[in-house]
This record gives structure tokens, C-alpha cells and sequence, in this order.
């Protein structure tokens, strides 16, 4: 990569200046940009797996420090667009092949700022105090939905149905079958999250396109297009929306391997749901084996309650803490298991 793109900005902006951990922090910072515009440039493949590289470099709170520096210097702001400017440039160069480049991306310490910038981020996290930098996480993860837009997009769908498709976990192919939403003017979107994504649908359509084709009814079925070829669901089955009076009663877990970088790491979240309307979540994320380097990535959150509603497709989880979180919610009234959550399959 250029050495334009890791100098574009210098130290002076920042109180820690002298600290010679801190003279690192333009490249570091160029190489999270660097990172983020080439999935925006492959949007669809690695989604999970470059969530879950942000978590585990902590990217959130580095971001939230800097975001907390920008607010007394426009020099700062200024030396940050540069930042931007020339991470897009340097993605142009792999036009050809964003995928592949970012898988590899992914996968190389270099680009892991906790284990390339350990000093440094620890520095630049300390150096923050905790609940200013709590404060402001708070702040940019609390944009919120627009419950009125997730209702009116809701009305919309005709139907949810089931198509098999090929999905990227940890880095490989896989073969699953997930619920698609059927909409009403013959849209046809294979990722039900869609119906919870910021913007609404009409922005989900316009940022991922390729998670789009159209459907008919042809001699009394429903098909959908594929390319030029129209063809059958993988099940005639249809999933109506559940009454607004639906409640749940066990424990459901989603379990999934993504590719941490440099080693595969399991995510598991757990709900367990009563029939009074409460809720309990349980969030773990672990190494899929034990050495030296991917000990320290384990994350055991605390277990979270709150009440849930439901409302056709959509479920709302109201967290005691004073979070909501809306999730896209397909299942058989009669089958408790399994249920899927913004597409991805839970179990009993």
C-alpha cells in the first residue's frame, strides 16, 4: 500500500504526541479505513467476517476515541478525509479481484490493529476516559431504526419463502436454506434482514443489489429468477406472519464459524423465551482452538433480559439496560424450532 495512505495525517493533533507508541497511529488508523472501503467494494461475501474482525480489534472503541479527538480539531478532520480519500484510491487497485484481496486482508496480522498496534491501542483506549469513550460507543451504535419504515416495508410482503443457497462461513462455501422475502410489486430480496436494515428497503435494494431478483406465480407456483432462467423454490412452503399476540416458550442458539484473521473463531448467541413475554440473551465468542495468540480474543458477555413483542415478521427485544433491537422473525407457529432471526437458522 502507498506510503501516502499510512502518513496522511500527522501527530500533532493528538495530546499523546510524544509517546513513541502514538507516532504509529496514521498507519494504523489508514489501514482500518483501508479495510472498511474494501468491503464496501465487496459487500455481500464477507459481512460476518469483517464484523467480526472489528470485534475482535476493538475497532469500535479506537473509532470512538478518535471520534471524541475530532471534536476540538478540524485539522484533525481535515487529515482524516485525506485518510479516506487515499484508502479509496489504493482499493481501485484490486477492481479486479475485492474478494479475494479482502479475504486475504482479513486473514493478515499486519491488518489486526490489537496484535500489528498493541501499545498503541492500548494507549490510545486508556488515554480516553472510560465513560466518555462508553458514552460515545453508545452514541454512534444508538442511531436509531425507523419503526414506522419497518412496518410499512412489512405490509409490503406478499410471502416469505425458502431458496437453498451458497453462503461464505469462516472463509469457505456452504449450502443452507434460508427464508426470502416476497414482496408485493414481484421484488423477491434473499436476505430477509432487509427488512430491519437502516434505510429501509429501498436503501437495502440500493446498497446490495445482487440480494435481489423478482418472482411470479406460473401455473399456480411461485418461481424465482435466476439470471435469465426462472426456476422453483426449494419448498412450496409458505411462512405467514404471526399475530400480534404470539408468544414463544424455549430456548433457541445460533452458532457460527467465521474467520477471524488469523485463526476461525465461534460465535454462539442464545435466547431463552417465556411465554409471559420476558426474555434472556446470552452472547459468546471463542477461538476454535487454544494458543498463544487467540487466547486473548474470548468474549463472555453478561447475560441481558427484557421483554419482547411480535409483530408479523418483525420482533422487537426490548433489553432492560433501555436498548431495542429489531430482528427480521420467520418461523412455523406450530414448530418452535427452528426459528430464523434476520435469515440465520436457531435451534432448540
Amino acid at each position: 500500500m502507498a506510503k501516502s495512505l499510512f502518513l496522511s495525517i500527522g501527530l500533532s493533533a493528538f495530546a499523546f504526541a510524544e509517546e513513541a507508541s502514538m507516532e504509529r497511529l496514521p498507519d494504523m488508523l489508514a489501514k482500518i479505513k483501508y479495510v472498511a472501503k474494501l468491503t464496501e467494494a465487496c459487500p455481500d461475501s464477507y459481512q460476518t467476517e469483517y464484523l467480526n474482525w472489528r470485534m475482535v480489534n476493538q475497532v469500535e472503541a479506537i473509532e470512538a476515541a478518535v471520534n471524541i479527538l475530532l471534536l476540538n480539531d478540524g485539522q484533525l478532520q481535515v487529515r482524516l478525509a485525506d485518510i479516506a480519500r487515499d484508502a479509496a484510491a489504493e482499493v481501485k487497485l484490486h477492481s479486479a479481484d475485492y474478494c479475494a484481496h479482502l479475504e486475504k486482508i482479513l486473514a493478515n496480522p499486519d491488518f489486526m490493529p490489537v496484535f500489528a498496534f498493541p501499545e498503541l491501542t492500548q494507549k490510545l483506549l486508556d488515554g480516553t476516559p472510560q465513560e466518555v469513550l462508553t458514552s460515545e460507543m453508545e452514541r454512534v451504535a444508538g442511531q436509531p431504526l425507523d419503526l414506522e419504515l419497518i412496518r410499512q416495508d412489512m405490509a409490503q410482503v406478499e410471502a416469505v419463502m425458502f431458496n437453498r443457497r451458497q453462503v461464505r462461513i469462516a472463509g469457505k462455501l456452504a449450502t443452507v436454506d434460508r427464508p426470502e422475502l416476497l414482496f408485493k410489486n414481484g421484488d423477491l430480496c434473499m436476505d430477509a434482514h432487509a427488512l430491519v436494515f437502516r434505510g429501509g428497503i429501498a436503501r437495502h435494494k440500493a446498497r446490495r443489489p445482487v440480494k435481489w431478483t423478482r418472482w411470479r406465480i406460473n401455473n399456480g407456483e411461485r418461481e424465482w429468477l435466476n439470471g435469465e432462467t426462472w426456476e422453483k423454490f426449494v419448498s412450496a412452503k409458505e411462512f405467514p406472519p404471526l399475530q400480534e399476540d404470539f408468544r414463544m416458550e424455549n430456548t433457541l442458539s445460533f452458532q457460527e464459524e467465521t474467520d477471524g484473521g488469523a485463526f476461525p473463531i465461534i460465535n454462539v448467541v442464545r435466547y431463552q423465551f417465556f411465554s409471559d413475554g420476558k426474555f434472556i440473551r446470552n452472547l459468546d465468542s471463542y477461538p476454535s482452538h487454544d494458543d498463544a495468540l487467540s487466547s486473548t480474543v474470548s468474549f463472555y458477555y453478561p447475560e441481558e433480559e427484557g421483554r419482547y413483542e411480535i409483530h408479523g415478521y418483525l420482533l422487537t427485544l426490548h433489553f432492560d439496560s433501555g436498548e431495542t433491537i429489531y430482528k427480521t422473525l420467520v418461523r412455523d407457529k406450530n414448530a418452535p424450532s427452528p426459528t430464523w432471526l434476520d435469515g440465520n437458522e436457531y435451534v432448540e
